[in-house]
Parts: C-alpha cells; sequence; structure tokens
C-alpha cells in the first residue's frame, strides 16, 4: 500500500509539472527562462523567491539556454524540500508574525547571546494572553520549553522560541475549544447554538475594535484571546437585533465573577474570552435581561 502511495504522488507530481511547464512555455520552445520558471512555481501555489530561484536555475540550467521539461521535476523537488525547511524553521509563522517576534525577542535577550531564559518567555506569554492558568498547565509549559531547550540550559535561541511559540499556541487552542464546550454546556447550549453566538462575539468584539481605534488587549498577532467587553456585548446584541436591556454594571460585575483571568482594557473595562461570554449571556438571561 505504502509504495502505491508514493507511485500514486510521484504520478500526480509528474502530471501537474507537466502541465504547468506546459502553461507556463509561452513561445512553445521546450524550454523555459527564469521569468517562466518563476511563474511556473507561482501557478504551483509557491510564493517564489527571486534568489533561490535564481539559484536553481544555475544548478540545472548551468548553460544558460532554458531549463528543460526533465529539469523542472528535479528542480521542482529541490523547491519543495527547500520550502518545507523554511515552512519548518518559521514554525509556520508568516514573515510579518516572525518580525514582530523578533523584535520581541531582541528585547528580551537581556545579555544580547541570542538566548532567553523561561521567564523572559513567560513575560512575553503574560502580553499575548497566552500565560499557564492553573498548575497543570505550568507543568505542560515547563516539559515544552525543555523539549525546545537544545542546549540543556534552560534557555531557547530564536528557533526554539518559535518553535515553542507555535506548539504552545496549538495547546492552547486544544485548551481553548475545550473549554468553549463546556461553557457551552453549563449555558444550556448545544454545539450549533455556540456557533451561531460566536458571530454575535465577534461582532461585539470588532465594534470594540471600530470605536477604540485598536483591538483589545489581549489580541496579538495571531497568539492572543479575542475578547469583549459589556459595552461590546450590548452593541453585538444590537447588531444583530436581539433585544436586551440596558445592564453593563450587571454584564461587567458577571464578567469578573466568570472569568477570573479577565482582560482588562487601558480603560479599565473587563473583558471577557469567549467561552465566558457564554456564561455571561446565561446570566443576562436568567435575569430576564432579553426581552
Amino acid at each position: 500500500a505504502f509504495h502505491s502511495l508514493v507511485k500514486f504522488l510521484m504520478d500526480y507530481y509528474d502530471h501537474t509539472y507537466s502541465a504547468c511547464f506546459h502553461q507556463a512555455d509561452a513561445d512553445n520552445s521546450g524550454l523555459l527562462d527564469p521569468a517562466e520558471v518563476q511563474n511556473m512555481i507561482y501557478v504551483l501555489g509557491f510564493l517564489p523567491d527571486p534568489q533561490r530561484v535564481q539559484q536553481l536555475i544555475k544548478e540545472h540550467d548551468p548553460a544558460g539556454v532554458g531549463v528543460s521539461r526533465d529539469d523542472v521535476s528535479k528542480l521542482m523537488a529541490k523547491h519543495r524540500e527547500h520550502h518545507l525547511l523554511v515552512w519548518q524553521e518559521s514554525a509556520g509563522f508568516s514573515e510579518g508574525e516572525i518580525g514582530i517576534f523578533k523584535s520581541h525577542f531582541l528585547r528580551m535577550d537581556k545579555k544580547s547571546n541570542g538566548f532567553i531564559s523561561m521567564r523572559e518567555c513567560m513575560g512575553f506569554l503574560e502580553t499575548t494572553g497566552r500565560q499557564p492558568t492553573n498548575k497543570e498547565e505550568q507543568e505542560s509549559l515547563i516539559r515544552l520549553f525543555a523539549r525546545m531547550d537544545k542546549t540543556g540550559e534552560n534557555v531557547l535561541d530564536f528557533s526554539g522560541f518559535l518553535q515553542f511559540l507555535r506548539q504552545w499556541s496549538n495547546e492552547h487552542l486544544r485548551r481553548t475549544r475545550a473549554r468553549e464546550l463546556r461553557c457551552a454546556s453549563e449555558a444550556g447550549l448545544s454545539e450549533g447554538e455556540m456557533e451561531d453566538y460566536r458571530r454575535l462575539f465577534e461582532a461585539g468584539r470588532w465594534s470594540v475594535k471600530q470605536r477604540r481605534g485598536s483591538m483589545p488587549f489581549g489580541t496579538y498577532s495571531g497568539l492572543g484571546s479575542p475578547v469583549v467587553t459589556a459595552d461590546g456585548i450590548v452593541e453585538g446584541c444590537r447588531q444583530f437585533r436581539v433585544a436586551v436591556k440596558d445592564h453593563r454594571t450587571f454584564i461587567r460585575d458577571t464578567i469578573r465573577l466568570v472569568s477570573p483571568q479577565h482582560f482588562w482594557l487601558d480603560d479599565e473595562q473587563p473583558a471577557a474570552p469567549f467561552p465566558e461570554f457564554l456564561l455571561v449571556l446565561k446570566a443576562l438571561r436568567e435575569i430576564g435581561a432579553f426581552d
């Protein structure tokens, strides 16, 4: 079965490269110039790095006459390997995110030796709303940090920091999903109803963004937790034409009660992530806030 799968993939790539080669070969010469090679790589779904493409072309077309159909398969095999390596090194983050993380890393690197400690890493997680919230999560973070530490000295270089962020973010997403389902169950909501309320949450969240001109504290470059305030909940209900009495003080007090790890915006408004937002709605229903 494994060999059959390998053959299928090889045939698939060969067919795909052949079709793209003929599409890129605008003059039907049977050879691709550098611009045509770059266009073919783009058609195949990659964002070609011009310098990397030129390097590959020189390797497979040293005479400079053009890249043949047979050479395309070899060139693309190397390009895929390079693309995978870059993806692994970047931990799947975009260039923009890596730039942001790099600037934070350099600020955390107090010794300017290319490494940061667990304490410094924890400080970063706290600013992004991804710090561990209980003993189990703390132990999980310590184990993950140790796996990413290649020196044995309880420090991470930038590559290890990126890998750490990716895996911790994935764990955070899994924990968040479990918390969402638990809070939905406590609020008496089905999974489908929970997703309907997510749209209301997003409306309230974005209304905060538009009014304040910036994302609420806690949302940060794909790593933070989106949050919503009492004002956002009321505005979100209005956008979806859900009649709700104005109980902003009650909502703020409820956020503090049901979400001990709630966020504070810079105007000292408490704000709840989506799972606790579901519990706020439950409390509003119980006091008859919805008409």
